[in-house]
């Protein structure tokens, strides 16, 4: 009889080698490019027209991997505000459509956790990606 282990192991040979598994992947890719592009707020429009679908370089035990994101400067604006007293509310299109799908930011944390990295690792390489400043009437 085989393994749980083993198993998973057939599974995950047969899926990462599967062309179906990399259309439904692009599929789905898509789809969560669009809503949040749909949930997202509009004033020139660059924010959405910068959510795009990525290959991902890292996978899941060699499945293969695409990614979505926001590439605009102003992402983590939009996403999170500009704080206390800032000018820039919070609209949380990543959060919405990860809800959305059925994810959450526990996602984040298997994640880390199949890198072999804490959430700590992950603040401190994000500490050192500078963000531009921008001065009132520039």
């Amino acid at each position: 009889m085989m393994s749980r282990d083993e198993i998973e192991a057939q599974i995950y040979a047969q899926a990462t080698a599967s062309a179906q598994t990399r259309q439904e992947l692009q599929k789905l890719a898509v789809q969560v490019r669009d809503y949040w592009r749909s949930v997202s707020p509009v004033d020139d429009g660059k924010y959405a027209a910068s959510v795009q679908v990525f290959k991902r370089k890292f996978t899941y035990k060699g499945m293969p991997g695409v990614g979505v994101g926001a590439t605009d400067f102003k992402a983590h604006w939009i996403e999170y505000g500009t704080g206390d007293p800032g000018p820039t509310e919070v609209f949380a299109p990543r959060a919405k459509t990860a809800a959305h799908f059925g994810g959450d930011e526990t996602l984040v944390e298997g994640v880390l956790a199949d890198e072999g990295l804490s959430r700590d690792d992950l603040k401190a390489a994000l500490s050192k990606i500078k963000m531009p400043v921008f001065k009132a009437g520039s």
